[in-house]
């Protein structure tokens, strides 16, 4: 906006403003704006309004470049022996210019440069009193032009005319900007921009055309070639050289200053983007038919009535063996009594017994190797201090976590700066040997899927646990006339769903196009696959008849025994 900027302080020789002008600046402040209780900046020492003044070179002023005070919303400014275009970067290098404030320009003689100026600076509340006492002002978007504005000064009366002025023309904006072109720097960040009009905020920004009958032109940034121009767009914000930035945008505490700030309209978070976890081999896996639980309990269950009935019953191994197998089927220990029709119900509900379970255990083989188990994803940040990867990030990451707990575990992890973030985010994808951060919806919609497989799966793994989150914004450039009619906008389309339908809509389009390019092939199971399943199946099964047929001899070997004793 400036031609350079400066942190001395503005220098200049005070005059004294005749009774006159005090008088005239009372009058107008007193018309202009009723019930003002505002703070008041101004560098007219013998002024007094009875109302809250800082003025400059004191030690209110001082505090105040100290601690930033609140938002001037009156300037009372005699322009002396400087420019216009000094005040106004001194102003704004130290934080104190709000263009959509009311400024009153004393000794100042209007002309194309002092209109420009202020133009420039998007100040259209504007009125100036020149050494004549004459009072003016300027309508800037007259002809709904913010690239060329009206720069003709009109005049509003005299300061010796009764203090009747007419006000109704300050501050004017149009509805409609038909001659406006708005320059608009945007990053490409699925799903938010796409460059091809389909994002989220490109549509927001189409309805913003569509409304306001205003036209725009677009930059594009890629993203992920580096986070150093991240910051440009910014300072052309700042020096009126852009309109818009937009593109999943992180507000930054400078930003509160130096931009105006939409309403937020999404909501994102940041995670934890790891390798992909590690598939399980294929003996791993079949332990995994059952759960932990039951191998726990089954040895537990064996190892406890293995000590029962040796205290009880005091019996040997093989006894206790037979023993298990037949309260395994449910049938009596004793079968010397038992009659023909007996024993053929003990062979058919034993061989039912072992069809029932070797056919579940088969299904569940079949299905361990139509599907893929992983070992255990890093989804926490316990996860990730107990990985030992080494972290690439693109901000003070450590700021992020304030309990004690979790800065005892992020202090160990070894942190690296990434300046690169597609070659981040391919390292972690094919060397498997680091982490790095991103965006959740950024992840999914547009990193997730450059880096899918033949078979369906990705190379990456979003962290369940969120790092933190933070809410979507445009950012425009400070004072811009077009801005509040856009926040109300994004407002109104908050209110009535159009962002939620709009929202659902996009998502809808791009899951068909990633469709479209990475289909959902079905799988066909080759029998190659399936041989270790149903070697074990085999196994199973023979080895329960061969238990079956074992009792059998046994327990006619010991009735024959028996007869014989």
């Amino acid at each position: 906006m400036f031609s350079s900027k400066s942190e001395s302080k503005l220098q200049y020789e005070r005059f004294p403003t005749s009774n006159t002008t005090l008088d005239c600046i009372t009058a107008v402040v007193n018309n202009l704006i009723k019930d003002f209780e505002d703070v008041i900046l101004t560098n007219i020492w013998e002024l007094a309004l009875g109302k809250p003044l800082i003025r400059f070179d004191t030690q209110t002023f001082i505090k105040c470049l100290e601690n930033k005070c609140p938002i001037i919303q009156l300037f009372i400014l005699d322009i002396q022996n400087q420019t216009i275009n000094e005040l106004l970067k001194y102003l704004d290098t130290n934080s104190f210019l709000n263009p959509r404030a009311f400024f009153i320009f004393v000794h100042c003689n209007i002309d194309f440069y002092v209109l420009s100026s202020l133009s420039k600076a998007y100040i259209n509340k504007a009125i100036i009193i020149n050494e004549f006492g004459e009072i003016q002002t300027y309508v800037p978007y007259k002809y709904e032009n913010i690239n060329k504005p009206y720069l003709t000064p009109y005049k509003i009366g005299y300061c010796n005319d009764d203090f009747n002025f007419d006000f109704s023309l300050i501050g004017w904006k149009p509805n409609t900007w038909k001659n406006s072109i708005l320059n608009v720097m945007l990053r490409i960040t699925t799903p938010y921009v796409t460059g091809h009009n389909t994002g989220i905020e490109e549509r927001l920004l189409s309805l913003f055309q569509d409304r306001l009958k205003c036209k725009m032109n677009f930059t594009y940034m890629e993203f992920g070639t580096t986070t150093l121009p991240y910051f440009q767009p910014k300072k052309l914000l700042h020096s009126h050289d852009a309109d818009i930035f937009g593109g999943h945008i992180t507000i930054l505490p400078s930003d509160v200053l130096d931009s105006d700030i939409t309403p937020p309209y999404l909501y994102d978070s940041i995670r934890f983007v790891t390798p992909k976890p590690k598939e399980m081999s294929f003996w791993i896996r079949s332990f995994t038919i059952f759960p932990d639980s039951f191998w726990i309990l089954l040895v537990l269950t064996i190892a406890i009535s293995s000590v029962l009935t040796n205290l009880l019953y005091n019996i040997s191994y093989q006894d206790k063996l037979f023993a298990f197998i037949e309260i395994l089927v449910e049938h009596p220990v004793c079968l010397g009594n038992t009659q023909l029709l007996s024993k053929r119900i003990f062979f058919m509900s034993w061989f039912f017994f072992s069809m029932v379970i070797s056919t579940l255990f088969r299904n569940s083989l079949i299905i361990i190797n139509a599907t893929s188990k992983k070992t255990n994803a890093i989804n926490t940040l316990d996860d990730v201090a107990n990985s030992k990867l080494p972290i690439y990030k693109t901000f003070d990451l450590k700021s992020y976590y304030i309990t004690r707990e979790e800065q005892e575990k992020i202090q160990y992890v070894s942190m690296k700066q990434c300046t690169n973030l597609a070659l981040c985010f391919r390292n972690v994808a094919f060397n498997q040997n680091s982490i790095t951060i991103g965006g959740a919806d950024i992840l999914n919609n547009y990193v997730i899927p450059l880096y899918f497989v033949e078979n369906g799966e990705t190379l990456l793994h979003i962290a369940d646990e969120m790092i933190y989150g933070f809410h979507i914004h445009l950012l425009f450039s400070k004072g811009h006339p077009l801005f509040e009619q856009c926040s109300t906008i994004i407002i109104s389309t908050l209110s009535n769903g159009w962002f939620v339908k709009e929202y659902k809509k996009m998502k809808y389009e791009l899951s068909l196009k990633l469709y479209q390019k990475y289909p959902i092939k079905s799988k066909i199971l080759s029998m190659n696959e399936l041989s270790n399943t149903f070697h074990l199946w085999f196994f199973g099964l023979l080895l329960a008849f061969s238990v079956l047929s074992l009792e059998i001899i046994c327990y006619y070997g010991l009735v024959t025994f028996k007869k014989k004793v």
